[in-house]
């Protein structure tokens, strides 16, 4: 996993919509701006843990279900991850 200056990569967008040349491209790069920036923040040092409730995991920071998980014959419950996709929070308790 990379890890970015998020003012770093502002400065960038913004010379890029200086230079664009038409409002079409000037809103694509606003709307690509807006996103990166709403990402969670991985560095913050959020950490969590995976809560089971009944035989499906939730993130104890923000509530999010892990994701499922795939196998040859098809979905196979789910996966804890080593971090929450939805918050970035950093799980205790992985699967490894």
């Amino acid at each position: 996993m990379k890890c970015f200056d998020a003012d770093k990569i502002n400065e960038v967008f913004e010379d890029e919509k200086r230079q664009a040349v038409s409002g079409v491209a000037y809103a694509a790069l606003s709307a690509a701006q807006n996103r990166i920036n709403h990402l969670p923040d991985l560095g913050a040092g959020k950490r969590g843990q995976w809560i089971m409730r009944g035989i499906i995991p939730f993130c104890s920071e923000c509530g999010e279900r892990a994701p499922l998980k795939e196998a040859r014959s098809g979905w196979n419950g789910y996966k804890k991850s080593k971090s929450c996709p939805e918050c970035g929070a950093k799980m205790a308790n992985y699967d490894r």
